[in-house]
């Protein structure tokens, strides 16, 4: 007689290729803070389902806000200049071990999307050696710590809609405010398998949408993805994501806050791609 093994879903489930690629991307600045919320928030949630990538470059933060940041909240009057203090190969693999990563790549890289594009080698090479390709990219980056948690894998399909009728090139990123509004918001992405060759590109060219009413924001990374998504029939949809990046001066105390799941149904939750941008042009 035939023996028929009883497979449960959990253990179908370990038996699968994973569904998901994470790329972690950047300046690893404040990963030695930031990785155990990452692993709660980001990949906890799915952790049976995601294969965790690695393409960062080895500078640090300083200590104290360096004089020659520009952001407004990190100003500061009296902070010494930027020093570029670089972590340890080392240093680096012990912060991420709680992610568990297929692969960290350590390089200094000349910008954005040099690293994301390394990442997505990586991610491509596993493909290969696995002979089976991924579902979904998320982009995350070591700097950034969340209030808002991934839904479990098993509601993806109900809570997110990935796929919908948008098509299979999909893309779910944050509310970006004060941009012209085909710009798409470049610190965190969840997005279709097919999508990502568009965002994780090695570059993404400037356009000059017509009517923009903020030019001088046309150069800028938030636009240039926008448009490279856009030109490539990408749709970019935004969804109510709560996060902070983190700097050695300012963001670690409110790591301890409490976190909310993630839905793709409440308020707040538009198209980054309105009819009126069909007509972007480079």
């Amino acid at each position: 007689p035939m023996f028929v093994a009883t497979v449960t879903p959990e253990q179908h489930a370990a038996t699968e290729p994973a569904a998901v690629a994470a790329c972690i991307t950047g300046h690893v600045r404040t990963i030695n803070v930031t990785a155990h919320n990452i692993f709660e928030t980001m990949i906890a949630p799915i952790r049976d389902h995601v294969d965790v990538f690695a393409a960062v470059s080895p500078v640090l933060d300083d200590l104290l806000p360096p004089k020659n940041v520009t952001h407004p909240k990190f100003q500061s009057e009296s902070g010494p200049p930027k020093v570029g203090k670089t972590a340890t190969r080392l240093d680096i693999e012990r912060w991420f071990r709680i992610l568990s990563p297929i692969h960290i790549e350590v390089a200094t890289t000349a910008g954005q999307n040099s690293g994301l594009h390394s990442c997505l080698l990586l991610v491509q090479r596993h493909e290969r050696q696995r002979r089976s390709r991924y579902r979904y990219l998320l982009r995350l980056r070591p700097d950034v710590a969340y209030r808002t948690r991934l839904p479990e894998w098993a509601s993806w399909r109900h809570s997110l809609r990935l796929p919908v009728a948008e098509g299979p090139r999909l893309v779910l990123t944050e509310i970006l405010h004060k941009f012209p509004q085909f710009c798409v918001k470049d610190v965190w992405a969840l997005m279709t398998r097919e999508a990502a060759p568009v965002y994780f590109a090695s570059e993404w060219p400037p356009c000059s949408p017509g009517g923009a009413k903020q030019p001088k924001k046309v150069g800028y990374p938030e636009c240039r993805l926008g448009c490279a998504l856009h030109r490539a029939n990408v749709t970019a949809w935004t969804v109510p994501l709560k996060r902070l990046i983190v700097r050695p001066w300012h963001g670690a105390s409110q790591l301890s806050f409490t976190t909310q799941t993630l839905k793709r149904d409440e308020p707040g939750v538009e198209s980054a791609h309105s009819p009126r941008n069909k007509t972007i042009g480079g």
